[in-house]
């Protein structure tokens, strides 16, 4: 019987998944989950950081500075008196609201320009004007709304039709006069109108969003001594570098919370294969006096546990796809107020996104159910062997490593092993919280010393209280902050 292709294994290993099937469900249902939540939140990061990109793009054209005020509002009697001083630079008046058009079920961007001030600075707005209407009709319709053709698309409008646009309770009729043919995601949500139509709409006729510049060195003097204290000159890449250094750290909280999901999911992997090798125990036992080698009961397990993600890779995939559509709604709702506009149309599944959560998925499976190594082989030697005896029949039989029970022989575990070239996975003692005991095994640190630089895990078998008497759960809690203060101190 050579290889995990033998019918006869394979047989055995899907009949105890289908014997057992909710257990086989629950393994399936948390690495679906697990997957599901890493691909929906990087769908949403993946929004929000395509959203960014296109924020930033949005409007800058040749501007390199930008007039902000430290409440969010700059006085338009300091343009007025910018403009009117001799030798001042190109500059723009720019007016920003966040505005709800009713029946599109997304927020929107109204845009104040002054088709006048735009020269040199953006051109879609006076080439749209010129193109498809008159500058009379631009400035003597105080409802005149130009968007590109994305956006018209969004809206599902066209030349001449009523938008009805909303902000703070104050609601205003606009009409489409002109449509650019840009159908670049990026305009996809702006509303371009006359500067006194959205100061008029916000409600404050006085004040601006911003001023944008194009300034030299010398030019940037010039404005900077002419400013008050409450307003700042910024560079425009700078303003957006400060913008995705805080994001980051909202998209590095969201990416936290997926792989968290995937540890559980590759948890419960973990424990439905331990338990599933614990229950066929004597059916692997006598699969072993029939010949079959450990590496192939290995195999068997990894086939199981490979089917299992399969499985449920899928279905997290399929699962996250949704899912990401939903959380990439709510993190634009969250970002969008914090930072920059998020489109939800910018959460799109690409290759390497799907490559990763399927790469996530196998991965942990497969990682839950490896490597294969016998963890009680002391109790259960029945000639007694000894640690090098045990090690030389381990390592034929394509063991890749072995437990230990309790901690006496580490450091002659240890020497065997390293003879002959395998791991030592696991060191399994108890922690007694019974009043006046030790709570654990004085060598400890010293063991802790002997695996550092190993990656040994450390099984816990807590005694001395009832289980399910949550009072004792803070002593508990101490004790273990104890030991993982020691242990922190090494690399085991």
């Amino acid at each position: 019987m050579k290889g995990i292709a033998a019918p006869l294994l394979l047989r055995a290993g899907l009949r105890h998944l289908v014997h057992h099937r909710w257990q086989a469900l629950l393994a399936l249902l948390g690495i679906a989950m697990g997957v599901a939540v890493v691909l929906a939140v990087d769908l949403a990061n993946s929004a929000a950081r395509a959203s960014f990109a296109l924020s930033a793009e949005q409007l800058r054209g040749n501007a390199t500075h930008r007039i902000v005020g430290t409440t969010g509002e700059v006085p338009e009697a300091l343009y007025r008196r910018l403009f009117t001083t001799p030798g001042h630079p190109p500059m723009a008046p720019v007016i920003r609201l966040q505005v709800e058009v009713p029946g599109i079920g997304q927020r929107m961007q109204l845009i104040g320009l002054d088709i006048f001030a735009e020269r040199g600075f953006r051109d879609a707005l006076g080439d749209s004007v010129r193109g498809q209407a008159s500058l009379a009709d631009w400035l003597g319709d105080p409802g005149a709304l130009v968007v590109s053709r994305s956006a018209a698309d969004v809206l599902g409008s066209d030349v001449g039709d009523p938008v009805v646009v909303g902000y703070q309770g104050r609601r205003q009729t606009l009409r489409l006069l002109a449509i650019h043919p840009d159908r670049h995601l990026a305009s996809r949500d702006l509303l371009l109108v006359d500067i006194a139509t959205a100061q008029a709409l916000s409600g404050r006729p006085t004040h601006l969003s911003h001023i944008d510049l194009i300034l030299d060195a010398a030019a940037r003097d010039w404005v900077a001594e002419r400013l008050p204290p409450d307003l700042q000159l910024v560079e425009i890449s700078e303003q957006i570098a400060g913008i995705a250094r805080m994001s980051g750290a909202f998209e590095l909280n969201l990416t936290a919370m997926g792989l968290l999901a995937l540890l559980v999911g590759v948890f419960l992997i973990f424990n439905a294969i331990s338990l599933a090798i614990v229950q066929r125990r004597p059916l692997l036992g006598r699969l072993r006096a029939l010949g079959v080698l450990p590496g192939e009961i290995a195999g068997l397990v990894l086939a199981e546990a490979a089917i299992l993600g399969g499985i449920g890779t899928l279905l997290g995939v399929l699962l996250g796809i949704w899912l990401g559509n939903a959380l990439t709604a709510i993190v634009a709702a969250t970002v969008s107020e914090l930072y920059y506009e998020v489109s939800v149309a910018a959460a799109r599944p690409d290759a390497w996104l799907l490559a990763k959560a399927t790469l996530l998925g196998m991965g942990g499976t497969l990682a839950a159910a490896w490597p294969f190594f016998p963890f009680c082989i002391d109790w259960h030697d029945a000639k007694k062997r000894s640690f090098e005896e045990q090690a030389v029949m381990l390592k034929e039989l394509g063991y890749a490593g072995v437990g230990h029970i309790w901690l006496d022989g580490v450091a002659d575990r240890l020497q065997t092993l390293d003879a002959t070239g395998l791991r030592l996975f696991q060191i399994t003692m108890t922690v007694d919280l019974t009043p006046g005991q030790r709570p654990y095994d004085a060598r400890f640190p010293e063991v802790l010393r002997l695996v550092n630089g190993r990656r040994v895990q450390f099984d816990l078998l807590v005694n001395g209280r009832p289980s399910s008497d949550p009072a004792f759960d803070p002593e508990a809690v101490k004790v273990l902050h104890e030991m993982s203060d020691l242990a922190r101190s090494t690399d085991a």
